[in-house]
């Protein structure tokens, strides 16, 4: 499958689309970073003030949805989250 990997703005892309839990590390079953409990600084993910998760990178597909890939920061496991 062919995809782009993105690294310059990933943060602002990440930011202003909804991603729904495919696999791995879980941190939310959607991540939408317009709700107030949830947001990026960095490359970091927080829920409620709380640092979860580190972004790793974006995979921008064109004939499938974009993927998320997150580091969780307690355990280092890697989750995946979809684009919707």
């Amino acid at each position: 499958m062919l995809y782009l990997s993105a690294c310059t703005n990933d943060i602002d892309y990440v930011s202003k689309h909804n991603w729904k839990y495919s696999d791995g590390a879980w941190i939310s079953d959607w991540l939408n970073f317009e709700d107030n409990f949830l947001s990026i600084r960095n490359d970091t993910i927080f829920i409620n003030d709380s640092a979860k998760a580190i972004i790793d990178k974006v995979e921008k597909r064109l004939f499938a949805d974009n993927l998320l890939f997150v580091v969780d920061i307690n355990n280092q496991e890697i989750g995946r989250y979809s684009m919707k």
